[in-house]
């Protein structure tokens, strides 16, 4: 049988259980931590994709065609 002094005892846990935050402040880090982790994640990876290209411009402008004709040769 329930009796006053367990509802009291159950009212105070629940008073006290809604009153702590310190649970859903770790989940709210937790959440800003993988939010972060995913926009450097993506901004790596489309960072990554720029600089492939422009090193491929670079080595493609430096690297001789082979249909023109080298000039620059000593007759």
């Amino acid at each position: 049988m329930i009796n006053s002094e367990t509802y009291t005892a159950l009212y105070t846990l629940i008073k006290r259980f809604r009153a702590d935050v310190s649970g859903s402040t770790a989940i709210e880090y937790g959440l800003i931590g993988s939010l972060i982790g995913v926009l450097v994640i993506t901004g790596g990876a489309s960072l990554g994709g720029a600089v492939d290209e422009k090193f491929t411009a670079i080595a493609d402008a430096l690297s001789p065609r082979p249909d023109v004709p080298n000039t620059n040769s000593i007759p």
